[in-house]
């Protein structure tokens, strides 16, 4: 494992609170469905 992915796994948190005040664009809400759709399934079973 590299040292970025280790860091990436050391470094992350969940989110437990939300900033209601917080907007996304258009194009960042795209950007995250593009990149969520792209994320692979459990198992490999997406269509």
């Amino acid at each position: 494992m590299n040292n970025s992915t280790q860091a990436l796994i050391r470094t992350r948190a969940s989110t437990r609170y939300y900033k209601p005040d917080n907007t996304l664009s258009d194009a960042q809400i795209r950007d995250l469905i593009d990149l969520a759709t792209r994320a692979p399934s459990a198992y490999h079973l997406q269509n």
